[in-house]
């Protein structure tokens, strides 16, 4: 005999809330792991690494940028991350840019061997968020950026929680 899921939540004790939170939470895991194994897919597929791709995601992103700002962003140290502009400049993935101001500045922004080398892997991805977006309310779209605004803040607390502690064991 089959038990109805709620039957089951009853007997479990678990109230409606609580069983949607943990399919929340294993659905928000799930997720992480797809977009990690998603974009290192696309590195491969594009011939970069990883930090890399995360380096073209922040330019487009956030526009032209410092080295020093990538460096940042990254969680890279300055010399790791001129290595890797070196790298996307060589293949026509990013372009350094002199500071007008300043010639021993530079910024970095995005090359033109982006639009044939690394778009066509998101362009089919971007349609279908943008058409499953659509398909919601304005209130539950409310809902949903509340609750990715939330989950990024956490996401970058933690990250800064560990850089702390990593400093703190030198």
């Amino acid at each position: 005999m089959q038990i109805s899921q709620g039957v089951q939540n009853m007997l479990s004790g678990k109230s409606g809330k609580t069983e949607l939170m943990e399919r929340l939470d294993e659905i928000t895991v799930k997720v992480v792991g797809a977009t990690v194994r998603l974009n290192t897919e696309i590195a491969r597929l594009a011939g970069i690494s990883l930090s890399d791709l995360n380096a073209l995601n922040i330019m487009i992103r956030m526009g032209d940028v410092t080295p020093g700002q990538l460096s940042k962003e990254l969680g890279l140290t300055t010399g790791a991350t001129t290595r890797l502009i070196d790298r996307l400049e060589r293949e026509g993935l990013a372009l350094r840019l002199p500071n007008e101001n300043d010639r021993r500045k530079v910024t970095v922004t995005i090359g033109p061997a982006i639009s044939d080398r690394i778009a066509p892997y998101f362009q089919g991805i971007g349609d279908l968020a943008r058409e499953t977006n659509a398909s919601f309310t304005k209130e539950e779209l409310d809902v949903l950026l509340r609750w990715q605004t939330k989950s990024l803040e956490i996401t970058l607390a933690a990250i800064r929680g560990l850089r702390k502690e990593d400093t703190d064991l030198s």
